[in-house]
């Protein structure tokens, strides 16, 4: 935490660093405001210790970096919860957000290039057994394929 300092031969404040040491009260407040939904850094400022004071202590105590992690999983569950059930409950927003979260193969959002390489493959050989049907040459089949390409690939 930074206090200050007041220097008597110039008149000026400079900021001082004050360590505050993490306790086992403070650093079960750090996990209950992370449980809560803070991230570390605002979970820190509210226990009075620097976001630095709780990685380094995260890193010596293997322990706090678990509890740490199971409070920031349980609230990205909890919201994951309340999202589900707000997708069950009919609201189409969370449905979306929901299915291209959990399913992003299924519904991910296509790219105008993606959608139209997908129509053109779909429909190529329809329109070239039309173009056979109609008596168009393989020459002319051929310029078309090469101008299908180049319309899909630009």
């Amino acid at each position: 935490m930074l206090g200050s300092n007041h220097c008597k031969d110039h008149g000026q404040t400079t900021p001082v660093r004050r360590y505050v040491k993490l306790d086992d009260i403070k650093k079960n407040d750090v996990v209950k405001a992370i449980k809560a939904g803070m991230g570390k850094a605002e979970a820190a400022a509210v226990v009075g210790v620097s976001r630095q004071t709780l990685y380094d202590h995260e890193q010596k105590h293997p322990e706090f970096r678990e509890q740490v992690g199971d409070a920031q999983r349980g609230a990205v569950g909890a919201v994951e919860n309340a999202l589900h059930a707000k997708a069950l409950g009919g609201n189409v927003t969370a449905m979306i957000f929901f299915l291209k979260n959990r399913s992003p193969d299924q519904w991910r959002d296509m790219k105008t290039g993606e959608v139209v390489r997908a129509m053109e493959a779909r429909l190529r050989p329809a329109l070239f057994r039309a173009m056979e049907t109609a008596g168009i040459s393989r020459q002319q089949l051929e310029a078309v394929a090469v101008a299908l390409d180049d319309a899909v690939n630009a």
